[in-house]
């Protein structure tokens, strides 16, 4: 048996799930690579009605057969898994231990919970039934399969429909199901084989046929109806199975839209905080931290947006098949509001280098003013002060980080897709605290140290100018004709005023 097509055990005969065993199929069988293209087959039906030697037939799997020759007994214990063989789609088949058998007798709960996972998780269904079962509530006697083989499949497709839609009619449904039509929720084809005991040739010969309708069955037309809205990611295919065998276990109702929503919901946190997980180790983004924390950095926003860019095209590619409002909410909420945090720093860094920068420039020009021209002096420190803030408020706003859109609003299929997009520049950029967490992302705080840098040094030459030997009293009171401390004050509340406190 070739390691490809192994079968591993889902579920044991204890109803135990096999989760590690799952897990490593998912792996080696690279199912998170098939996105939610691939297809989910089941089995099930009577014990020692032909189940494993139908799917080893149907898909070339190695399911264990029973040995005819040790007579009728139990093959199949639990759940059993594999991949069918060179079938496009990827495709896994689970063979299902077969009911009505000696060896649980009337304890029949772990047949209808395999039944219930089989339905929640296949997107084909096959039920192998003896022809002489058709309309009859227990196993019908061999003599009868002559009658039966004489019978066209016409009338016990018509007789075993009959038995469906009134066990469909007859069973308790949900309200918004009610109403509904057994052929609104499933749709039933009757395949007849020939026996394989009897007419083994024959029987080979069919199942090849019916093989042929098991490739492209997720496309429109085929046996699973056409692509799924509601099947999960290959990704998450364990956990999922966990969490419904789970829930039927312990007896819950299993509420496959709600499952669906947990599955998203779990998964694309789990998928944005590992991309933040990563953002942290990316020596990229160490490298850029670095160099801030030296000195100004030239295109600090066009490197750090094309990182951070990054992640989220990789979130989106990995969650683009779960519920939409969901993943664009962890986008938001999670991975966004995380990976700013990690970058806050570098960029206030940057702020303050700018603050630096432009308080020596101010600093300069005013120092290079004859203080003892007071007009000048006044003008000098308003329009340098100006040019300052002026220039901050600009620089600052390149250094914000620009956060591309989610590239699956309009999801294309993945070979249409120009992944490039998602790195352009759009108008959603990062402003007035984005980050739920605390982090303010406008500039304001340190543009309000500059302000203060700058009242600072112009209130010192403000002293110097009148505390200067050379300016006389006697002129600055004749001037605003008021006492000399008055007169000190609102020359230092004009200054104030002019740089903005």
């Amino acid at each position: 048996m070739e390691d490809d097509h192994s079968v591993m055990q889902l579920i044991d005969g204890d109803g135990i799930f096999n989760a590690v065993g799952l897990d490593n199929f998912v792996k080696e069988v690279k199912l998170a690579e098939c996105g939610i293209s691939y297809a989910v087959v089941s089995i099930m039906g009577p014990q020692s009605s032909g189940k494993s030697t139908l799917l080893n037939h149907l898909f070339h799997t190695k399911f264990r057969e029973m040995n005819a020759a040790a007579g009728r007994s139990q093959t199949t214990q639990g759940i059993w898994l594999a991949e069918c063989v060179e079938i496009k789609p990827f495709t896994i088949v689970m063979d299902l231990e077969g009911n009505d058998g000696k060896e649980r007798g009337q304890e029949i709960a772990f047949e209808k919970q395999a039944a219930l996972l089989a339905l929640a998780i296949s997107d084909i269904l096959m039920i192998n039934m003896r022809c002489s079962d058709i309309g009859r509530e227990n196993a019908a006697n061999k003599p009868l399969l002559r009658t039966v083989f004489e019978t066209p499949l016409e009338l016990l497709q018509q007789s075993l429909l009959k038995d469906i839609h009134k066990i469909w009619d007859e069973v308790p449904k949900p309200l918004a199901r009610k109403f509904s039509r057994f052929d609104d929720n499933f749709r039933v084809e009757v395949v007849g084989l020939p026996h394989y005991i009897h007419q083994r040739e024959k029987f080979k010969e069919e199942v090849a046929h019916l093989r042929l309708r098991f490739f492209n069955s997720t496309c429109e037309g085929g046996l699973a109806g056409g692509e799924s809205l509601s099947v999960v990611p290959g990704l998450e295919f364990s956990y999922s199975s966990q969490q419904m065998w789970k829930v039927i276990k312990e007896n819950k109702n299993l509420n496959l839209p709600a499952h669906k929503e947990m599955i998203s919901t779990v998964r694309c946190e789990a998928i944005a905080d590992e991309k933040v997980d990563q953002l942290h180790q990316n020596q990229e983004w160490l490298n850029l931290e670095g160099r801030v924390k030296i000195g100004p950095v030239r295109d600090f926003s066009k490197q750090l947006s094309s990182i951070i860019a990054t992640y989220l095209s990789e979130y989106d590619e990995e969650v683009q098949f779960f519920d939409k409002k969901i993943r664009k909410t962890k986008r938001k909420e999670v991975l966004v509001r995380k990976a700013l945090d990690v970058v806050y720093p570098a960029y206030e860094s940057m702020l303050e280098h700018l603050r630096c920068t432009e308080y020596e420039k101010f600093k300069a020009n005013v120092d290079q003013v004859n203080t003892q021209r007071k007009e000048e002096l006044f003008h000098s420190v308003y329009t340098y002060t100006e040019a300052a803030i002026s220039e901050f408020d600009k620089r600052s706003k390149e250094y914000l980080v620009v956060i591309p859109k989610d590239s699956n609003n309009e999801r294309k299929p993945v070979h249409e897709r120009v992944f490039n997009a998602v790195h352009e520049r759009v108008s959603n950029v990062v402003h007035n605290k984005q980050s739920s967490s605390g982090v303010n992302w406008d500039a304001s705080n340190i543009r309000m140290k500059l302000q203060n840098d700058i009242n600072l040094h112009a209130i010192t030459l403000f002293m110097k100018l009148f505390m200067d030997g050379n300016a006389k009293f006697e002129d600055a009171e004749k001037e605003y004709k008021v006492g000399w401390s008055e007169w000190l004050w609102r020359v230092l509340g004009v200054a104030a005023s002019v740089i903005g406190l």
